[in-house]
């Protein structure tokens, strides 16, 4: 379907409630002085209460007295006192940093904090020698304040629900005393996409079991689950949810004739925001192409044509290609395979006259014999030469006349081969819409409309997508536009 546009704006219909697959990592976004720095807080328990730090020029975040502990970065590009380069360290002494996490949205979230590290000397003083306990809290529930086993302790919880502000806490406990050791501190969390996932086990072509990969989040009631492919028919299975995820898949019949494992789809709780990226594309379109021929794509960058992709055999007459960006006509061709380059040779010259000529390389695609042109180097003129092509390449040069005053050298070029090219005989302008944060299986309709007010239009045919992204083309003619991406329940 043709669409007008020449600016391209992204228009995304709202469903539900948003949800977006998205990382924290304490040591990659560390970004002093700033506290709080995103979801991140870097602060201490004092008296049971977290208490913000203030940033101290010298590189760290202080704990309360002269002797409070800190939070720092290891920046010296080496261990040191027991942390490796560009982790953060934890510094007891006589008070308990914390490093807090805040939830920025309701969702399902996997946590994994690891505290600890060498209790040698190394990289300037002792690690983790006099620290005593490290402790996870989430919103104020301890996790457990654990002594440290072979100077480690850690925690990988998943497919915790929270609610938007919830606050998930690291820290190491104050020992009592000054000198309390640096600990490494590593701590993740990661957002869990909202539907939940299963696989399907196949035994002698029935559907007999499914095992829950992903929980989810957000279910108020219970979903719907699909088997789909396979090879057979007739499996069905249900969804058991508790405390708003799903805990388990019961087969309830399984069907007959699965070949292959058949892919359980379970329904989301609710719809994501869909997200859109817009780039222009080019449709090139070739005719007359030998059927059966080698050919490569080149693209004109740099002062030159380069290769594209690899080289194919046409299986027709006409080629479409899909290229990324704005395409000329005279920006693109087809050649044929293998490609054709240019032979080169060097020059004998004795007392100013050019008396030989030795082919160093003979090139390839030369169907005729070559020009050849002797070049003084400034110095030098009348000399000549000619090629003898045998299978395509030179491979041998006669002088036909030394020339005379070659004080400099001679160079010799070799004209090059002829190149088939085949060029497009059209370019349409194209645009590509990557979709993303859709629900796998599920039936979405893109939209278009010249203002975001006004009457929106279908663009082609329903797309159901197998995964998070989908990615559509479309042909532009001109004029400005918006777009949506509506699910159709």
């Amino acid at each position: 379907m043709q669409v007008k546009f020449t600016l391209w704006i992204s228009l995304t219909l709202l469903l539900g409630t948003p949800g977006h697959a998205q990382t924290w990592d304490l040591t990659g976004d560390w970004n002093p002085p700033a506290n709080p720095n995103g979801a991140w807080t870097y602060g201490e328990f004092v008296g049971g209460v977290f208490a913000p730090l203030d940033w101290r020029a010298g590189g760290y975040y202080p704990a309360v007295g002269a002797s409070g502990g800190y939070i720092t970065e290891n920046t010296t590009g080496s261990a040191a006192y027991g942390i490796d380069p560009g982790q953060i360290s934890l510094e007891a002494d006589g008070g308990s940093p914390v490093v807090r996490w805040t939830a920025p949205s309701a969702g399902g979230y996997n946590i994994d904090v690891f505290i600890g590290g060498t209790t040698a000397s190394e990289g300037g003083g002792y690690g983790n020698n006099f620290a005593k306990f490290a402790g996870l809290n989430i919103n104020g529930v301890s996790q457990g304040s654990n002594g440290f086993s072979g100077n480690v302790v850690s925690w990988v919880i998943n497919d915790v629900v929270l609610n938007a502000g919830a606050t998930v806490d690291a820290y190491v406990m104050n020992p009592g005393y000054a000198n309390g050791g640096n600990t490494e501190a590593m701590f993740t969390v990661t957002a869990v996409q909202p539907t939940a996932t299963a696989t399907a086990t196949v035994v002698n072509g029935y559907v007999v079991e499914a095992t829950v990969t992903s929980g989810g989040y957000g279910y108020t009631n219970t979903p719907g689950v699909s088997i789909i492919g396979g090879g057979g028919s007739g499996a069905e299975a249900v969804a058991v949810v508790s405390n708003e995820v799903v805990i388990a898949v019961d087969i309830v019949e399984p069907g007959e004739g699965y070949t292959n494992t058949p892919v359980m789809v379970i329904a989301p709780p609710f719809i994501l925001q869909p997200k859109m990226a817009i780039a222009p594309w080019s449709l090139l379109s070739f005719t007359n192409l030998a059927v059966g021929t080698n050919y490569q794509l080149q693209v004109f960058a740099g002062g030159s044509f380069v290769t594209v992709g690899a080289p194919f055999a046409a299986t027709s007459s006409t080629l479409t290609q899909l290229v990324s960006g704005a395409a000329s006509a005279n920006g693109y061709r087809l050649v044929g395979t293998p490609l054709p380059f240019q032979a080169q040779a060097t020059a004998d010259v004795v007392g100013g006259f050019v008396v030989g000529a030795t082919v160093t390389s003979g090139g390839s695609g030369y169907t005729t014999n070559p020009a050849v042109t002797i070049l003084g180097n400034g110095a030098g003129s009348n000399a000549t030469a000619v090629a003898t092509v045998s299978g395509g390449s030179v491979s041998a040069l006669a002088i036909t006349s030394p020339g005379i005053g070659y004080a400099n050298g001679a160079t010799i070029v070799i004209a090059p081969p002829p190149t088939t090219a085949l060029w497009p005989s059209n370019v349409t302008q194209v645009m590509e819409l990557e979709l993303g944060n859709l629900s796998p299986y599920v039936n979405y309709q893109l939209q278009f409309s010249p203002v975001a007010t006004g009457r929106w239009s279908t663009l082609n045919t329903p797309f159901t997508p197998t995964s998070s992204t989908y990615t559509q083309y479309l042909i532009v003619t001109g004029n400005a536009g918006f777009f949506r991406v509506l699910y159709l329940p």
